[in-house]
């Protein structure tokens, strides 16, 4: 019998954040475009998304560090 792996629940996980991307992040992300002028956009919006994501998950908890046991791996 094969066993499903166990739910990860992230704290915060329904708040919202802010992400500015120019429009050729966005479409390089939201369509897979690779433009031949920049090869480096889609790596700057994804670099971009993980920047707020962690700042986020960081203000949302009291120290500096997100406490392993919160996120119920």
């Amino acid at each position: 019998m094969i066993q499903s792996a166990p739910a990860i629940k992230i704290p915060h996980s329904e708040d919202t954040i802010t992400i500015q991307l120019t429009v050729k992040e966005a479409i390089a992300l939201g369509h897979h475009v690779h433009f031949a002028g920049d090869r480096h956009i889609e790596t700057t919006a994804k670099r971009k998304i993980a920047q707020q994501l962690e700042q986020s998950l960081i203000r949302s908890t009291d120290s500096s560090q997100i406490d392993y046991f919160a996120l119920q791996v």
